[in-house]
């Protein structure tokens, strides 16, 4: 009987001794996937230098759109100057200052 009660404390504890070693063994595979302090930081370099990237990819945006809007304006003025100088010279006609 003694024997028989040994026998099962000892499966006990070898079945309880391998399902700790499982634990260890997905908490350190677990640990060895994060980020180092290292890579951790070179991640947050590269996000820093994308954030710049992108509000300066968005300001020249807004530049390109204020150029274009410019050039829209300065174009309607421009038809608006030449169709009035057509009135008076008749369509870019002899001594119009568009003619050049």
């Amino acid at each position: 009987a003694a024997q028989a009660s040994l026998e099962a404390w000892r499966s006990e504890e070898a079945r309880r001794l391998a399902r700790e070693r499982r634990v260890l063994e997905q908490q350190s595979k677990a640990l060895l996937k994060l980020p180092s302090k290292k890579e951790k930081s070179a991640i947050e370099a590269l996000e820093q230098q994308l954030e710049r990237e992108r509000s300066d990819a968005k300001a020249a945006a807004a530049r390109h759109r204020l150029t274009v809007e410019r050039l829209r304006c300065q174009s309607k003025e421009l038809q608006v100057t030449e169709c009035a100088c057509c009135r008076v010279y008749g369509c870019l006609g002899i001594g119009s200052p568009l003619r050049d």
